[in-house]
């Protein structure tokens, strides 16, 4: 019996070390014991710097999302759309991550280049028994035909759309038993409300930040009044630079005010947009020849081409105080030749600045860091010049932080909480606002208190906005002071508790962490009565007055 309980040992301490050398050797091992493995995450503000890099962390997010249960998504990093080697390596990087499913495994690829590339990979650094539950095929013409565990379909652009490759990736997709991911989903053509049910678990997405100074002609003649126009730029890179490894400039845009091209064009630097599950998405600035990028902000969900304009412009701006005395120097040097024109025979030209529509926060009765309050009446007063273009501001200023989510509807019920300008700060924004020839609420920031909004006594603080020209830091500054102006208001008029309304997706991160600082929280867990926690929305949040 001792020489069997020996034996036993032996025997149960040689298949455990099979078993981990097994699980070392192949990552096709249980899902369970993949939550306690390092995800690759966005460490400071980094990002992948080599293919490599970037397959690696496309892997892990793809194994994250599958291990959390998601079952449909999408890996977008077009710029390897156009390098085959870099495509098919991106793609079978991804689908190791799906070997930790148990069933058959099929990649579809474009093309049978990509084909041949990813048999000869697979057959050289693949374990035996996840080759051969791996299907790999052309979409073109490859039909599904049997349901799949894990399915993997990487598009390409060049596809006619009566090619019978759209709807055999749509189908392969669906084939799915387990999960499905669907690789730069533009280039496989998926429509909108297909791709509406797919998560993106990671986005590589470089963008370019160029500025252009045009030069028009009020009256569309060359000898009128000439202004100038500056605009800044945020699009997608290009997929394949260049040979010489030199990014393109950006094509010259038609002048959306008429006349001429772009007197200046100039490239600045790079934005990215940035997503590795279970991170949010990441909104990065790097100007210049900077090798680092600078985490600009975090967002719960993907930005619009807008949205991400309106984050990485006033930084740009903020950036480069040197942009006046160029745009001044340019000025100049176009007055002395039209000067020298005149000189022989032509009227010389006159150059003024671009005139942009649009209120300036700034009150008379104080100065920055003054909050005033002003209700509908106040606006709509006889006389009232100041206040008018107070709310005129707001409502700007309101449009360009909300977008879509703008309401206006409770702004004759409530008070309107506003961080106005001092008369300098008024000044220099006004500057910021014609030299980008854009509609800007030039103000600090702003907030609306909606008493008995919600219910007698429940207050609603909504339609929070902080102007973006400033640091995080003094964005949170002033909206501490906002909020804490408006809970004194809320608690003059006798309220009890003030509720906050899901926050726009530019505002929802960074605003969530504001008014965390400033008492709120979710209703579950706020001490509200039954009958006002049934008021709060999903999402948004409640504090006592």
């Amino acid at each position: 019996p001792k020489q069997l309980n020996t034996l036993m040992r032996i025997g149960l301490i040689t298949v455990t070390l099979l078993a981990a050398s097994d699980a070392i050797r192949h990552p096709r091992f249980h899902v369970a014991a993949l939550r306690d493995r390092p995800r690759c995450r966005v460490l400071g503000c980094s990002v992948p710097s080599s293919v490599e890099e970037m397959a690696e962390a496309a892997r892990a997010a793809v194994m994250s999302a599958v291990v959390s249960g998601q079952r449909e998504m999408t890996v977008e990093a077009e710029i390897v759309q156009e390098n085959d080697e870099a495509f098919v390596h991106l793609a079978l990087r991804c689908m190791r991550a799906l070997t930790v499913l148990s069933g058959p495994l099929v990649l579809m690829l474009p093309n049978l280049k990509t084909l041949a590339a990813a048999e000869e990979t697979v057959s050289a650094d693949w374990p035996v028994a996840d080759r051969r539950r791996l299907r790999l095929g052309i979409l073109e013409y490859c039909e599904p035909v049997e349901r799949a565990a894990g399915v993997m379909v990487a598009g390409c652009s060049d596809y006619d759309r009566d090619s019978p490759a759209h709807r055999n990736a749509c189908a392969w997709l669906r084939a799915s038993t387990q999960a499905s991911v669907c690789l730069n989903s533009p280039a496989v053509g998926l429509l909108k409300f297909e791709r509406a049910r797919f998560e993106t678990v990671f986005a590589f997405e470089p963008h370019h930040v160029t500025r252009e100074v045009h030069r028009f002609s009020a009256a569309g003649r060359r000898d009128a009044v000439s202004h100038f126009a500056e605009r800044h730029y945020v699009t997608p890179q290009a997929s394949t630079p260049p040979e010489g490894g030199e990014e393109p400039a950006s094509a010259a845009r038609p002048n959306v005010l008429g006349g001429e091209l772009p007197v200046v064009t100039e490239m600045l630097g790079k934005a990215m947009l940035y997503r590795a599950h279970p991170e949010p998405w990441q909104v990065m600035l790097a100007l210049g020849g900077a090798s680092e990028y600078e985490r600009l902000a975090q967002l719960p969900a993907r930005p619009h081409a807008r949205d991400l304009h309106e984050i990485v412009e006033p930084q740009v701006r903020a950036r480069r105080a040197a942009l006046g005395a160029a745009l001044r120097a340019l000025r100049s040097n176009v007055t002395a030749e039209g000067a020298g024109e005149g000189s022989a025979g032509r009227p010389a030209a006159q150059f003024r600045p671009l005139s942009v529509a649009g209120a300036v926060g700034v009150a008379s009765q104080g100065s920055g860091g003054v909050i005033l309050c002003l209700s509908w009446s106040d606006i709509e007063a006889q006389g009232a010049a100041e206040e008018l273009s107070l709310y005129q501001a707001v409502a700007l200023l309101r449009q360009r932080c909300h977008g879509s989510a703008t309401s206006f509807a409770n702004d004759d019920k409530g008070l309107h909480v506003i961080l106005p300008y001092s008369a300098e700060e008024a000044a220099d924004a006004r500057a910021r606002s014609q030299a980008g020839g854009r509609l800007n609420g030039d103000l600090g920031g702003a907030c609306l208190l909606v008493p008995d909004g919600a219910a007698r006594g429940v207050a609603w603080l909504e339609q929070l906005s902080l102007q973006r020209d400033v640091t995080p830091e003094q964005r949170a500054e002033w909206s501490a002071m906002l909020i804490a102006r408006a809970l004194r208001e809320a608690r003059a008029l006798g309220q009890r508790w003030a509720i906050s309304p899901v926050l726009p997706p530019l505002l929802r991160v960074e605003g969530a962490r504001w008014l965390e600082a400033a008492g709120f929280g979710a209703a579950a867990e706020s001490g509200a009565p039954a009958e006002v926690v049934e008021l709060v929305p999903p999402g948004a949040m409640i504090r006592a007055v």
